[in-house]
């Protein structure tokens, strides 16, 4: 009995470390890239801007700034168990349909609404955790939009 519970004990141990070392191969930075990528295949309307890293890590609405953009942001935690690659696709494949589902951004409407531009980006946090965000912008902000009906009523 005592040479099975250490038998156990010692196949537990195994497992552990080797569940800890898949978690340590992930690779924030190959993580980041194929997140980029998969946001451009996905999306191949759209340029990536980095100007908008200041969203896609923001953990909040008012850490951001408020952001127009902010509205179409999504981002979490990251299954580290999984291939860089693997990852990436998922998060995208749910991000699509997080915009068509959840605020109605097909295709189409992306265009028609003068989507351009996308952001992603990952962090490494304290104790292996990796955080990531998504976000696409059409950089149409209150002020444009208010210049731009000053410029109709003025007749420009």
């Amino acid at each position: 009995m005592k040479s099975l519970f250490l038998t156990f004990q010692f196949l537990l141990g195994i497992t552990s470390i080797s569940i800890a070392q898949s978690a340590n191969n992930f690779d924030v930075t190959k993580f980041e890239a194929a997140l980029i990528k998969q946001m451009g295949i996905t999306f191949p309307t759209l340029t990536l801007d980095t100007t908008l890293n200041f969203a896609t890590r923001a953990r909040s609405q008012s850490e951001a700034g408020a952001p127009e953009c902010y509205a179409t942001k999504q981002g979490g935690m990251v299954n580290t168990g999984n291939s860089e690659e693997e990852e990436a696709k998922k998060l995208v494949a749910a991000y699509k349909i997080y915009l068509n589902s959840n605020l109605g951004f097909d295709e189409k409407s992306l265009k028609r609404c003068l989507f351009t531009e996308f952001c992603a980006t990952a962090t490494q946090q304290y104790g292996g955790l990796v955080r990531y965000g998504i976000v696409i912008d059409n950089n149409i902000t209150r002020e444009s939009l208010i210049q731009s009906s000053d410029s109709l009523l003025n007749g420009e």
